[in-house]
């Protein structure tokens, strides 16, 4: 909060994401930069709190632009830290976690065109193999449909339901169940009509270690139709 009161604080961390970043060394500070952002994104959604009122509105258009902009300059490392960043912007904040009656707002989303532009490189590291980025691009895309249904056409041409796919048979057990949960609410139900979370907060982390959203109810209709068919 100290740090967001700086009026040259944010200016200097954006100059520090869109430096050039094509050696080592430059990618190790942005790595970290990309990091600090998520920090002070952590406490975003609650009401009046600096992270909701200044450092969102700030920085998740720079964290969604760099992953639309050349994302093939991006080393994989920033990229992992970039989605961990806005998966912590667009969450219910820990502090809601624990206490429901703790007053929160949604966080405005930027541009549409920003957040359909990072698309492919969110896409991109389901089907990674660092199991961090994995996990942290599965959450910023339930999140982001949750909060906006009309990017499932941009994602669907993105070939993300075979990213999905991929993700589902692999041993991955929290991203296994979110994949599974995406596939089944957003892309495998066409002839169902279902409602989904408005525009509002949705809760990204498991409220017990171990249990995801979904947990313990039944199977989506294509896993079930293979475990019956086992």
């Amino acid at each position: 909060a100290r740090l967001l009161s700086l009026p040259s604080f944010l200016p200097l961390l954006g100059q520090l994401l869109f430096q050039n970043h094509t050696n080592s060394g430059s990618r190790e500070v942005m790595v970290h930069t990309a990091w600090l952002a998520g920090c002070l994104l952590c406490d975003a959604g609650l009401s009046n709190h600096p992270s909701t009122t200044i450092a969102a509105p700030s920085l998740m258009p720079i964290l969604f632009q760099l992953l639309g902009d050349n994302p093939e300059t991006l080393s994989l490392e920033v990229k992992r830290e970039i989605v961990c960043a806005l998966r912590n912007a667009l969450a219910l904040p820990p502090a809601a976690s624990a206490d429901p009656s703790v007053s929160t707002v949604p966080v405005p989303l930027p541009w549409k065109d920003q957040v359909r532009g990072s698309l492919s490189s969110i896409v991109k590291l389901i089907s990674s193999f660092d199991s961090d980025a994995v996990l942290a691009a599965l959450y910023v895309v339930d999140l982001l449909l949750r909060r906006d249904q009309s990017l499932q056409t941009a994602l669907e041409e993105e070939d993300i339901e075979a990213a999905l796919e991929s993700v589902c048979d692999s041993a991955l057990e929290e991203a296994n169940e979110i994949a599974a949960n995406l596939l089944d609410d957003f892309f495998y139900n066409d002839d169902e009509e279902e409602e989904y979370p408005p525009m509002g907060l949705v809760e990204a982390t498991p409220t017990r270690p171990g249990m995801g959203r979904g947990r313990g109810a039944t199977l989506p209709s294509w896993r079930s139709e293979e475990h019956t068919s086992e």
